[in-house]
């Protein structure tokens, strides 16, 4: 064997054991930041590569349940569009602030969402003032009983108010539901309940007053 094919054996046999080594480390820390014997946690351990295939995954498969709770948000889908592409963007620039176990990831990024759609209706509303100063008298096609239930819902505190829309007004089942909020299911109806409870409370007074 002459020493250019014995060293591209040698070089070959090192880069798959680099190669072998290299995941043995990857799952390593993955089992070190789960089980939090890492001295860092969250995004935080991860490298920019890891927590960009992370996010790639969650924009497939979570997509669709970030534009919904948009969408019942600020009733409109060029708007829910804004306002999940504000919410991961956000979402991205603050990862290593996200120190919790990576399976919570989808919820606190749903988390993001609901601020950044109620941010970004508290801007249309300011807008849509602005122009109803030019409107003509009468001009106002919005259903009062809807506009009194979304000004309810916003005033809710916020753990509610996540409550509403992730897991009433997004149609996800129980289960998931709770997946996304990080807590059970069990803690989930109660605070479904207490959250009901208030915007009953919240709408009996506006019809009072």
């Amino acid at each position: 064997m002459g020493l250019l094919s014995f060293l591209s054996k040698d070089i070959l046999h090192y880069d798959k054991f680099s190669g072998k080594l290299a995941k043995q480390n990857k799952k390593t820390r993955f089992r070190n930041v789960l089980s939090g014997k890492s001295k860092q946690w969250g995004l935080a351990a991860l490298t920019d590569k890891e927590s960009i295939n992370i996010f790639a995954d969650l924009i497939r498969s979570k997509l669709g349940l970030y534009r919904a709770i948009a969408v019942k948000i600020v009733h409109s889908a060029a708007d829910a569009d804004d306002a999940v592409q504000s919410a991961l963007l956000k979402a991205w620039n603050r990862r290593t602030s996200f120190r919790s176990d990576p399976a919570a990831l989808s919820g606190w990024i749903s988390r993001i969402v609901v601020t950044e759609s109620y941010d970004l209706l508290r801007k249309k509303i300011r807008e849509q003032k602005k122009l109803a100063l030019y409107r003509p008298d009468g001009d106002d096609t919005e259903n009062p009983a809807l506009c009194r239930l979304d000004d309810a819902i916003a005033a809710l505190p916020e753990l509610y108010r996540e409550t509403i829309h992730i897991a009433v007004l997004s149609e996800l089942d129980g289960e998931s539901a709770a997946r996304e909020l990080g807590c059970s299911a069990n803690t989930l109806y109660q605070r479904i309940h207490k959250a009901k409870k208030l915007l009953k409370e919240a709408l009996r007074r506006n019809e009072d007053e």
